[in-house]
């Protein structure tokens, strides 16, 4: 079930929180057995279809180029997403014990989060999104990419956009260093992990961090 207007508000930030006491999950871990299930194939899906040729058909339009540097992967194998979670959490265990300054764990607190990551094996499917650096023709040579991050970007708002006009729920997840995601998925040296969206239904009890924005005055100019 979605949450009411008057738990998130449209500004509102979604983080790990969302997903700390879970995804609703299917009551089938196999099998599309009821209307929802078959919607939310039926979206990824499409997702899929969209990220993979609308985007980078938008990219080829406004660059006169089609360097193919977006690949998106899209798995819900229980197996895989509990080998993620505990790559991922070793990263994240060294970043808040030894890496993260008190500024930046203070800045977290009303996140409520930490090392752990459970919302990786819970969630119904994991959207790992890996940029290409360059790309390799059927000779082995290498092809320089442009404008890899800048599109990768693009791209990931537009799938986040999509995923939240759709009903369900999505964070950015973003370990670092992320490289665990190239041999977990057997992934070649030119893709590089971008960013890695968990998404799903939200859970009964959701709760979403309040975050003031700024106003327009503030983050932007008229000239």
């Amino acid at each position: 079930p979605m949450v009411s207007d008057e738990q998130v508000s449209p500004s509102g930030c979604l983080s790990d929180v969302i997903f700390r006491k879970g995804f609703q999950i299917p009551s089938k871990q196999v099998g599309l057995d009821s209307h929802k299930d078959v919607w939310m194939h039926g979206f990824f899906e499409l997702l899929t279809y969209f990220l993979a040729l609308g985007v980078l058909q938008i990219t080829k339009i406004a660059n006169k180029i089609n360097p193919q540097h977006v690949f998106k992967l899209t798995l819900s194998n229980p197996e895989i997403k509990k080998k993620i979670r505990i790559a991922a959490e070793e990263e994240e265990k060294i970043s808040y014990e030894s890496q993260m300054n008190e500024e930046w764990k203070n800045d977290l607190a009303a996140l409520q989060t930490n090392w752990e990551k459970p919302f990786l094996e819970i969630a119904p499917y994991l959207i790992i999104v890996f940029s290409k650096s360059y790309s390799v023709d059927e000779n082995q040579n290498k092809q320089q990419n442009y404008y890899v991050k800048e599109s990768c970007g693009i791209a990931c708002g537009i799938l986040l956009a999509a995923i939240h006009h759709a009903g369900l729920a999505a964070l950015t997840h973003t370990p670092s260093p992320m490289n665990f995601l190239n041999k977990i998925l057997d992934r070649p040296q030119n893709e590089k992990p971008f960013l890695l969206i968990p998404v799903g239904y939200l859970a009964k009890e959701c709760y979403v961090p309040c975050l003031e924005r700024k106003p327009l005055n503030e983050i932007s100019a008229w000239y």
